[in-house]
């Protein structure tokens, strides 16, 4: 059916991972969710500036761990904070694409990172702009 939204399962919700939001000196994580369509598993929320006199460039970092600590996944996300003349947002959407579906226990860490330049120099994970 044309113009109905897919409603995603909240991975949080539904007790099978948590969500560990990190800021850097710059900026904040906030609202974020895990939400499964299918076999695709999207890390959604915000960027909050701490700064609002100053513009961030910088990147989201997703990672993915099991119950006993171990990553097993990652995934990177730019954002882009909308502004209308003068006045500049002062949070940001962020969506990350996973590679899989965290299995029960799994902890889902969000890290701010400041410098755009640890991404590329990780060359880790996915990235996507969304």
């Amino acid at each position: 059916l044309s113009g109905c939204a897919v409603k995603g399962v909240d991975l949080v919700q539904n007790g099978t991972t948590s969500i560990d939001e990190r800021a850097s000196n710059n900026g904040s994580i906030a609202a974020s969710k895990v939400e499964q369509y299918g076999e695709t598993v999207l890390v959604r929320g915000r960027v909050a500036r701490a700064d609002t006199r100053r513009l961030l460039k910088g990147f989201v970092q997703v990672d993915v761990f099991n119950e006993k600590g171990v990553r097993i996944d990652t995934a990177s996300s730019l954002y882009r904070f909308r502004h209308n003349g003068s006045h500049v947002a002062s949070t940001a959407p962020f969506t990350a694409r996973l590679n899989i579906v965290p299995p029960p226990g799994s902890q889902v860490k969000i890290n701010h990172r400041d410098d755009r330049k640890q991404m590329e120099e990780s060359g880790k994970g996915s990235l996507s702009i969304m």
